[in-house]
């Protein structure tokens, strides 16, 4: 997601929550696989309407990191979802983003994940 990397930053964002609806194309999402510690990724050439697209932006450490699911509707009215890792939008994506939280991310040493705090 550079384009939403490269607003946040220029923005000067450090923490968000965000929704939105609209169609995505060449999209990659990806599963976590908490028993393997591992996310597990797919991409799909299809056109995507954005059923449901939802995510935060948190501080952790020097950097921003964002967390985004989406859930998608194919023409066949059938749906997958995921984290969302990239995409190309098809038409257009409605976005609301709300920077009035700060949020923040920590390592979790059990899990090995990042969590809000």
């Amino acid at each position: 997601m550079p384009r939403l990397e490269k607003f946040l930053k220029k923005e000067n964002i450090q923490g968000a929550w965000f929704w939105g609806i609209g169609a995505l194309t060449g999209v990659e999402i990806a599963y976590y696989d908490i028993e393997k510690g591992k996310y597990f990724r797919k991409k799909f050439k299809e056109k995507f309407e954005v059923l449901s697209l939802t995510g935060n932006v948190a501080a952790a450490e020097s950097s921003r990191v964002v967390h985004a699911h989406i859930v998608l509707g194919r023409k066949n009215y059938s749906v997958v979802g995921g984290h969302l890792v990239s995409g190309m939008v098809g038409g257009t994506l409605e976005v609301l983003l709300d920077s009035s939280f700060k949020l923040s991310k920590k390592l979790d040493k059990d899990t090995g994940l990042s969590f809000l705090w």
